[in-house]
């Protein structure tokens, strides 16, 4: 009886010792500032392809390939089944929806599968080294097929052309451009013959105006309205209106012998720069300082508002543009701005809703809490 009473009493204190090591302690919880955002304005190699990760783009219609004759082939080259590490390729079943008039490396995908269609990035990768693909999402059926960028990405900084555009860059160009008024710069020296002209005995600039073909003659000064950014023949243009209710086309990026959105300045660019140029140096020192008070006086009052509505410790993160586990999704929303990306996962037993901010940051969650920040 005393053996058994003995052996209860050192499983009792065994257990006791067991359960006293367990010791709490407050973690500091990850704080993860705002990642870098994505900017989509031009495509030319020299950027890590997985950023385009989640990208929507949009293949341009009339689709001029430098490869080969459009008007022999019609349909677009590299869109395949399955990625291969071959330019050249003659497998017929490793082309996405073949046209069938196509023969030997000029092997392509019917125009009307492609033309005017939206595809989301999924991933970007490279095969043997030298053959850069976008795995792509078609968004109107669903098909998956692989998009083969350029065989050495130099190609793209030099001068390979793809037919598509980014639905973003797309976007950016078109919030930041149309509705504006501009003015024509002096670009004289820029002009020559072959496309729009500068006349230098008269000083004018020549070009046609897209509606009824006539020719239209302006000078530096010359206001003009950006009324639309549009595609033509396969290339985003901007269309910009006189007082005359005359249109010309301009292009987006520069291009020999014609115009492009950098020979025009904006009214409120101008406007700007002439007063850049009135103030002295005095001047702008004390505007720069006036601005700067008025910026921190700005964010102390927005740090009041969030400190009252959510407390000091989340509106200090929020005006840090940092976000935390727990916040909701109103504060996420005021500390990194709008996602680009947002997906919802049903569950029988809760809803999942997904941000994405770049090609390796989301954030997740449930019941409007934040509860996983992936990065």
């Amino acid at each position: 009886m005393r053996k058994i009473l003995l052996l209860t009493i050192l499983v009792l204190i065994g257990k006791y010792q067991l359960y006293s090591q367990i010791t709490t302690r407050d973690v500091a919880l990850k704080v993860v500032p705002k990642p870098e955002p994505y900017d989509s304005s031009d495509f030319d190699g020299s950027k890590d392809m997985k950023i385009y990760i989640n990208q929507d783009i949009y293949i341009l219609p009339e689709w001029n390939d430098p490869d080969f004759n459009r008007s022999i082939i019609n349909g677009y080259k590299y869109f395949l089944t399955e990625p291969i590490a071959d330019a050249y390729n003659k497998d017929r079943s490793k082309v996405y929806k073949l046209d069938d008039h196509s023969t030997g490396c000029d092997l392509v995908t019917k125009y009307d599968a492609l033309a005017n269609k939206y595809f989301k990035i999924l991933d970007a990768f490279i095969v043997q080294r030298d053959y850069y693909y976008f795995k792509l999402l078609n968004k109107e059926n669903h098909d998956t097929l692989y998009h083969l960028i350029a065989r050495d990405i130099s190609f793209i900084r030099r001068q390979w052309r793809v037919p598509f555009i980014f639905v973003g860059h797309f976007e950016k160009l078109k919030k930041n451009n149309v509705g504006r008024e501009f003015i024509m710069k002096n670009i004289s020296n820029d002009i020559e013959i072959g496309g729009d002209v500068f006349d230098d005995n008269d000083n004018y600039y020549e070009t046609t105006d897209i509606n009824t073909g006539l020719p239209i003659k302006f000078y530096a000064g010359s206001k003009w309205n950006c009324v639309d950014l549009t595609l033509v023949k396969g290339e985003l243009r901007f269309i910009f209106k006189n007082e005359k209710n005359e249109d010309i086309q301009v292009k987006t990026k520069k291009m020999d012998f014609y115009f492009d959105r950098d020979d025009f300045i904006s009214v409120k660019e101008a406007k700007a720069e002439e007063e850049r140029i009135r103030l002295t140096e005095t001047a702008r020192e004390a505007l720069r300082m006036k601005k700067e008070k008025e910026k921190q006086e700005k964010k102390k009052k927005i740090l009041e508002e969030y400190t009252n509505k959510f407390g000091e410790e989340y509106a200090k993160l929020i005006i840090g543009q940092k976000v935390v586990i727990g916040m909701t999704k109103e504060m996420c929303l005021l500390a990194w701005g709008t996602p680009y990306d947002i997906n919802k996962i049903t569950t029988s037993s809760m809803i999942q809703e997904i941000w994405s901010y770049s090609m390796k940051t989301f954030l997740y969650f449930e019941d409007n809490k934040l509860t996983l920040i992936k990065n």
